[in-house]
């Protein structure tokens, strides 16, 4: 209570300007006991802000003095001007939505009317989607409105996109892509499919598509509808187009190979129909393979004999030191160990169960099954080794897009370099290079073996040619200079591969010698002192980000 009485004493006079039916009204409260009284400056100044006249300083002084609490009409209150409701059209950026923006009325002014709105839409240039609703509801007065309204008011038709062509194969496009076992197991036993026809089949139909409808702006403006990709076959070896380039027919019985590609305005799917040529084996009793279809090897190849094949080639067992070239894929029941100079050369996938001092090029993807120890991949696509083991261990693996391996390096710390990002330009000087660089180190090891003959027939002291022997090492001599001068050319051409945003590796395990690059400007990523577990490499701008899987 004692608080209170404080509190009441301490309180200052004060006073309100009240206005009704044009007059105005001013009440004076008196002070507390120790509080301070109005003063009539304030009251003056209040007056004079709402232009309030006709008053006596006189009267007012004698209000202030009594400040008795109760109201005196002291003189005119004016009324403010009528202020009318305003409205402005907003439209959204893509020009699919108008928006009526109402700022309400003041002071007993008028709501929007039909002619004010029609005049706004037509400023704004509305001129489709008026929806009556909207517009009956917008012109409908809302009382006391204080607060800025949105209404819609029109609406833009939108783009029905249509639908695109189709194809309805009567084969299996992409057989390799089938047989597996789980999330990315690969059952190695169906490697030999081979999808097959007979003569004057039907391979592939298309399906055409529904073209889609432009939309329309609430200022009328005509939306296109972007054209969408048409399907558009293209006979190949043994093939043929009818029903005006909608069927596809075999001409001959065969494998069937599908080829798809896109451009801007097309996909363009090539279908031949190969050759096929089995084989129990290839050896001595063969010779070399030259085969404009696809070749599949039931048996095993000898070492120092070369497959070629405008298809595929399918090898059921282990092969050694050979060179196999396919323009479609490479299919590897078993595996290879190279010891160092076979390669395979594939213009689509290669499937391995497992690869050893070999080398490898695809211009897809690189799937191996259990392990990859001391090789070369260079793939246009995918690198993935992660069934069983799925070691990489030592060598070098490149490859366009993402890498995937369950272990990388070894408790040795053997060198292994990863370089992720290749574009198909370099894939294709690269492969090349490489040729290249395998052809000059054969005739090397050929040079190397007749010099090592010549020292042979020395210590069993039997006569030898010295012109002979000048001359091979003058010629070997001049292949290793080359050697290592292609080598050199093949490490800047990886230096310089530019970086892809898309590009990643994923391993459960990475050794210290493990290098991992990403192109041109970026700092390598390096394992070193102890292993890294669950490692996912992505590109970030300049850097390379280091993260964990899952």
């Amino acid at each position: 209570m004692e608080d209170l009485d404080a509190l009441i004493e301490l309180e200052d006079g004060h006073f309100i300007v009240d206005s009704a039916s044009g007059r105005a009204l001013l009440i004076v409260y008196p002070p507390g006991s120790k509080g301070k009284a109005v003063r009539l400056s304030d009251v003056l100044a209040r007056l004079h802000l709402f232009g309030v006249h006709g008053f006596k300083e006189l009267v007012l002084e004698a209000i202030v003095d009594d400040a008795d609490g109760q109201p005196h009409d002291i003189g005119v209150f004016p009324e403010p001007d009528a202020v009318d409701a305003k409205i402005e059209i907003e439209i959204s950026e893509d020009g699919m939505e108008a928006t009526a923006v109402i700022q309400p009325p003041l002071h007993a002014g008028a709501w929007i009317s039909e002619t004010v709105l029609m005049n706004a839409l037509s400023n704004a240039r509305i001129i489709y989607g008026l929806k009556q609703e909207w517009k009956d509801q917008l012109l409908e007065p809302v009382q006391d409105a204080r607060t800025i309204m949105r209404y819609p008011i029109a609406c833009g038709h939108a783009i029905e996109p249509g639908t695109e062509d189709r194809v309805q194969y009567e084969v299996d496009p992409h057989p390799r892509t089938v047989p597996r076992e789980g999330r990315e197991r690969v059952d190695f036993r169906k490697l030999n499919v081979i999808p097959s026809c007979e003569a004057e089949r039907l391979l592939a139909t298309v399906i055409p598509g529904t073209p889609g409808k432009p939309g329309i702006t609430v200022r009328g403006e005509i939306i296109p509808v972007f054209p969408l990709n048409e399907v558009r076959f293209i006979a190949g070896k043994n093939t043929r187009i009818e029903m005006d380039g909608l069927k596809v027919f075999s001409v001959k019985a065969g494998q069937v190979r599908i080829h798809e590609t896109t451009s801007l305005m097309a996909n363009h799917i090539r279908v031949d129909v190969e050759d096929v040529l089995r084989l129990p084996a290839v050896d001595f009793s063969t010779g070399h393979i030259d085969f404009p279809g696809t070749v599949v090897v039931m048996g095993t190849i000898t070492d120092g004999f070369e497959v070629k094949a405008a298809g595929d080639v399918i090898i059921e067992k282990s092969i050694g030191n050979v060179h196999v070239h396919a323009g479609g894929d490479i299919l590897l029941s078993e595996g290879i160990i190279g010891r160092g100079d076979a390669s395979l050369n594939a213009g689509g996938q290669i499937i391995s169960r497992f690869v050893q001092s070999a080398t490898l090029y695809a211009g897809s993807s690189i799937t191996i099954g259990d392990a990859v120890l001391h090789s070369k991949l260079v793939s246009g696509l995918d690198i993935s080794i992660e069934e069983g083991k799925g070691e990489l261990i030592g060598g070098e693996a490149i490859c366009a897009g993402v890498l995937r391996a369950n272990r990388i390096g070894s408790r040795l710390e053997t060198p292994t370099r990863i370089v992720l990002g290749l574009d198909p330009e370099t894939l294709n000087k690269l492969r090349a290079l490489d040729q290249e660089i395998l052809a000059k180190a054969r005739t090397l090891e050929r040079i190397t073996g007749h010099l090592r003959l010549i020292d042979d027939a020395r210590a069993r002291k039997k006569p030898t040619d010295p012109e002979t022997e000048k001359k091979l090492i003058l010629v070997k001599e001049k292949h290793a200079v080359l050697l290592a001068s292609l080598e050199k050319q093949r490490r800047k051409l990886q230096d310089h591969i530019e970086p892809n945003p898309g590009s990643s590796l994923t391993t459960l395990e990475a050794h210290p010698g493990t290098e991992v690059y990403f192109g041109v400007g970026i700092l390598p990523f390096r394992v070193i002192g102890r292993p890294t577990h669950g490692l996912r490499l992505t590109l970030d701008g300049r850097k390379i980000h280091a993260g964990k899987i899952g």
